[in-house]
């Protein structure tokens, strides 16, 4: 099995300096649970850049 490299993904070119330069809509993201979550979408054939997650100070997790 072939381990895909990060260049491999098609990203669009604006998403890499709105990261660097702070410039996402941070306070337009959804804080809802996972059954609310689930209800709305679907992770089936996703593709995921990472899992972050916050368990000693809010238990939360983020999805990107």
């Amino acid at each position: 099995m072939q381990q895909e490299k990060i260049e491999d993904y098609d990203y669009p070119l604006w998403l890499g300096d709105y990261l660097i330069q702070d410039k996402l809509p941070w306070n337009k993201g959804l804080s809802i649970g996972f059954q609310e979550f689930q209800k709305k979408y679907t992770l089936h054939d996703s593709c995921w850049i990472g899992l972050f997650y916050d368990v000693g100070d809010r238990a939360t997790v983020t999805l990107v």
